[in-house]
């Protein structure tokens, strides 16, 4: 009987400490490496942005990535704001030594490099820049989420 009441008790304490395990945030932190976040793109030649995904929890976090066109912190370099003419017309891939993927998964505690390859998937607008918010959501825990900001200048194939 006492150890019956010991072994609920025991099986309760560690119930609760799963669900606050379970139900903690996702906590991502998202950042371009080096804070090399503007890149020049023509449409032959395309570009890559090194990501860098940590997971500063004590569990292991799925991520889903995302790039969102973001205009609203997006500017030209000059201080004006951008069109974002090419939102439709840059595509922009994930992956991980060199798989493509659109979810990772960060060990605790560590960081998770990413490669952002960015190019034109139909003619650009030339002397623009576009901006996109590139995000990390968590899947199994709140939807929390974190992002960085990368801008992409569209250049003529007759530049540099």
């Amino acid at each position: 009987m006492v150890l019956n009441k010991f072994f609920l008790a025991v099986m309760t304490v560690f119930a609760l400490n799963a669900q606050q395990l379970i139900a903690q945030d996702c906590n991502p932190e998202v950042s371009v490496l080096h804070n090399r976040n503007r890149r020049s793109i023509t449409n032959t030649n395309g570009t890559n942005f090194t990501l860098v995904v940590s997971n500063n929890t004590i569990l292991e976090q799925t991520y889903t990535l995302s790039a969102v066109p973001n205009s609203a912190d997006c500017y030209d370099g000059r201080g004006g704001a951008t069109s974002q003419r090419n939102a439709n017309n840059i595509s922009l891939l994930f992956s991980v030594e060199g798989l493509r993927l659109s979810q990772v998964v960060v060990a605790p505690r560590s960081e998770l490099t990413v490669m952002v390859s960015v190019e034109a998937s139909n003619r650009l607008t030339i002397n623009d820049w576009t901006c996109f918010l590139i995000k990390a959501t968590g899947v199994t825990c709140r939807a929390v989420d974190d992002g960085q900001l990368i801008m992409v200048y569209s250049g003529s194939d007759d530049e540099g």
